[in-house]
This record gives C-alpha cells, sequence and structure tokens, in this order.
C-alpha cells in the first residue's frame, strides 16, 4: 500500500479515469475511487485501490469519498444520452457536489 497522499478520483472506471487511477498509484498515491459497480480492470488487477460505491447524486457517498482526501480528481462525464440537447446541456451537478 503506497504511503502518498489520499486522492479521490470519480469517472475511475471511465476511458480518462482508467489511466488516471493507474498512474496516481505509480506515482506513490493512495487511490481512492467512487464506482457504481465493480470496479475491476486489466489495468487496475495489481493495483490496491480503497473502493467507494455509490455515485455523484449520493452525498454520503461523495463525503465518503473526499474525507481525509489531500486531493480530488474529478473526471466524470456524460459520454452519451437519448436526447442531443441533454448531452450538450452543461452538467454543473457533479462539480457543484464534489465542491460542496
Amino acid at each position: 500500500m503506497n504511503t502518498g497522499p489520499v486522492v479521490a478520483v470519480t469517472g475511475a472506471t471511465d476511458f480518462l479515469g482508467l489511466h488516471l487511477v493507474r498512474a496516481l498509484v505509480h506515482d506513490g498515491a493512495r487511490v481512492r475511487v467512487l464506482t457504481r459497480r465493480d470496479p475491476a480492470h486489466e489495468l487496475w488487477h495489481d493495483l490496491a485501490l480503497e473502493v467507494v460505491r455509490g455515485r455523484l447524486e449520493d452525498t454520503a457517498a461523495l463525503e465518503q469519498l473526499v474525507s481525509g482526501a489531500d486531493a480530488v480528481g474529478h473526471a466524470a462525464g456524460l459520454i452519451k444520452h437519448r436526447a442531443r440537447g441533454a448531452f450538450l446541456r452543461p452538467k454543473p451537478a457533479g462539480p457543484q457536489a464534489m465542491a460542496a
């Protein structure tokens, strides 16, 4: 287990997050990820991660994710939606929830 700074990461199971998490661990960070599902991925098979189950809309999960963290990597983002307008509309809820 790394003894470096604790970094909380959202969007960890998406493309950017997968690589961000691996890089952070290899740089010595202790990484805590927020995920809706089992975060098993081939890029992470050898990594020690702390997993918090939940979503950006889940205040208790966000509190658990960032509690004691030295930094937060907010990599979560919408990658598809049925309605083009909804996809293109700004999504302030994630960053606002992370900042609260």
